[in-house]
């Protein structure tokens, strides 16, 4: 995000997919105080990370409801 985040701006968002989602994170990261600094990590997929494991049961839950 740290990176791909301006130059999405840069381009209007050109080709991005999800671009509401982004464009409301980027809402949400205005609205922050400096003093709450938002950090992102990348994590790989697929490789026991228990967060990460939880994002995709629960990505697969919400697809199997709608």
């Amino acid at each position: 995000m740290t990176g791909w985040l301006p130059k999405w701006m840069n381009n209007g968002f050109k080709d991005v997919k999800n671009v509401d989602m982004i464009k409301h994170l980027l809402v949400l990261l205005r609205r922050r105080s400096a003093s709450n600094k938002v950090v992102f990590k990348y994590v790989a997929g697929h490789t026991g990370e228990i967060g990460n494991e939880a994002a995709d049961v629960s990505q697969l839950n919400s697809v199997h409801r709608s």
